[in-house]
Parts: structure tokens; C-alpha cells; sequence
């Protein structure tokens, strides 16, 4: 497998977000996986503007390096605030938002998340080898994916370092919560 190196960050020093990643007691976190998911820019004319997804000019992923360092770069115009998604492995991962050169060195933690048990029985016996999914609530660009383990031999399950996130409802969506429970659950 061949890869084509990274190309440098842009000159311009407002279209790269530079950060590093911590643990809770302010360890650098090596090999996290930082993803943009929204950038915020002013227009011309001084407006709001911004994109998010797969936004052409704009890194799609970084990894820290040993000392929880990264740099996540846009090519096409200077970036007011970020919008990253980070994870690793042992911590549950985080959604972060208003993200810029002021902060993205001290508030880009993670920490460890709830653990979530079970066990899968079908007419009182256990059900073994069955793929169990726990998916997040939220749908929308928050949306921070969907885990997935097997049940063992005696049917449990154990998911570890679930995130744990505090969100308001869209109102879209206040409808789903009399028959799901708030977006900040997992189901």
C-alpha cells in the first residue's frame, strides 16, 4: 500500500487549528483521531458562514502525535471556530465545539465514559454470538456512531467507555423523546 504524504499546512497560520489532546488529569493522549466536522468562517461582507462534512479543501482526520499534538488545516479561507470530533482508545470519545487557537491546547479532554452491560436470553436461556449495537441518539452532526460487540457464550455483553454527552433537543426531535428518551441517550 503506497500513501501519498500529507502536504504541508497552508502559510496562512488562521487556516490551521493546531491543539493538543489531554487526558482528565492533563496527560497528552497519543494516537487520538481528530475529525472536523464543521468550520466556521466570516464571509466578505463580515456574515456568518461555514460547511461541514466532507468539505473539499478541508482535512478530513488527524492523529496526535506522543505528545497529544495535531494540526487540522482548511486551504481555502482563514477559519473562525472549529467543530471536532475526537476519540482514542481507553476513552470515550468527545464532541467539541467552539474550537479555536484560544482553547484548542487546554480544552480538548477526554476522559473515561459509562459502562454499559448485559445479557441477551430468549425464553429464559442465553443467546450466544448475537452482534448487539448501541447507537447514539442524536442524528444530526453531533452524532458520535454506533458501537457494536458480540454476546459470549452465556449471552453478556459489556460495552465500555460509552460517551457521555449533555445536549439540548432540536425541535425536530421533541417528539422522539416521549417515544426513544432525550438524544443524549444511547439506544
Amino acid at each position: 500500500i503506497a500513501l501519498d504524504k500529507k502536504p504541508p499546512p497552508p502559510d496562512d497560520p488562521e487556516q490551521s487549528l493546531r491543539g493538543r489532546v489531554l487526558d482528565l488529569d492533563g496527560k497528552p493522549i497519543a494516537h487520538a483521531m481528530v475529525q472536523p466536522r464543521m468550520i466556521y468562517w466570516k464571509e466578505p461582507n463580515g456574515e456568518p458562514g461555514g460547511a461541514g462534512g466532507q468539505v473539499e479543501g478541508m482535512d478530513a482526520i488527524a492523529m496526535t502525535d506522543r505528545n497529544g499534538d495535531f494540526v487540522v488545516s482548511y486551504a481555502k479561507r482563514t477559519v473562525t471556530k472549529w467543530e471536532l470530533e475526537i476519540s482514542a482508545r481507553g476513552y470515550a470519545g468527545q464532541y467539541f465545539k467552539e474550537i479555536d487557537q484560544t482553547n484548542a491546547a487546554t480544552r480538548l479532554r477526554l476522559g473515561p465514559g459509562a459502562t454499559v452491560r448485559g445479557r441477551l436470553l430468549r425464553a429464559g436461556s442465553a443467546v450466544s454470538g448475537v452482534q448487539m449495537l448501541l447507537t447514539h441518539g442524536d442524528r444530526g452532526m453531533e452524532f458520535l456512531g454506533t458501537e457494536k460487540i458480540g454476546t459470549d457464550s452465556e449471552g453478556y455483553f459489556t460495552f465500555v467507555n460509552v460517551p457521555i454527552v449533555d445536549m439540548t433537543p432540536a425541535p425536530q426531535y421533541s417528539g422522539l423523546d416521549e417515544l426513544f428518551g432525550p438524544r443524549n441517550r444511547w439506544w
